[in-house]
């Protein structure tokens, strides 16, 4: 007699409430297989093979490239610099910053390492405001520690003036944006000089 048939000899001759404990047991055994065994149910769940296929699927994309609406393209803001360039009072600097007086200053005007304070309204060509000091405190900065473009721009304003400034992308963030800015933005802003120091 092998040992299978021992076993269920043996088995046989057991009270039922036992043989019932034991197939209730072995069913446990078999789920426990099925599911945790390698190859099992759990690691065909997770498997990272099938993950790999799935995401392969996917076209793949560049998070900043599809955070930009496409009237924030880079086509739509060189219209926007031809079209403003256009309007009356802009002048377009050698470097293609653009501003437009608003409101005339008769003050000092600063230098490039200069400390000002400055009220201002930031934009993007769409109009959408990213950063405003306009209803709360002005700021103050060194104009050596801002973008290009602000540090051009206000050299060219005198204290209380009040101008629009067009900076182009490479005057402002460039390829890389930066917070609710997306890459490539020609930035808007609205800069009353208030004070130099």
């Amino acid at each position: 007699m092998n040992i299978y048939q021992s076993l269920v000899t043996w088995i046989s001759k057991l009270p039922t409430p036992m043989k019932a404990a034991l197939a209730g047991g072995a069913v446990s055994v078999v789920l426990t297989i099925a599911i945790f065994a390698p190859g099992g149910l759990l690691s065909r769940l997770t498997s990272p093979s099938e993950i790999e296929e799935t995401v392969d699927i996917l076209p793949p994309t560049n998070e900043q490239e599809s955070a930009v609406p496409p009237e924030l393209s880079p086509e739509k803001n060189e219209a926007f610099l031809v079209e403003n360039g256009k309007k009356e009072g802009v002048k377009t600097t050698a470097t293609g910053l653009q501003i437009r007086v608003l409101k005339p200053g008769t003050g000092k005007q600063p230098g490039p390492t200069s400390r000002v304070t400055v009220h201002y309204t930031g934009k993007l060509i769409n109009g959408k405001v990213f950063d405003s000091s306009v209803g709360g405190e002005p700021i103050t900065f060194s104009l050596n520690g801002v973008v290009a473009g602000w540090t051009e721009g206000l050299q060219l304003m005198k204290e209380g003036e009040k101008s629009e400034l067009c900076l182009p992308q490479d005057l402002g963030y460039g390829e890389g944006g930066s917070g609710p800015i997306p890459p490539y933005q020609t930035l808007v802003f609205e800069v009353e000089l208030l004070k130099v120091q």
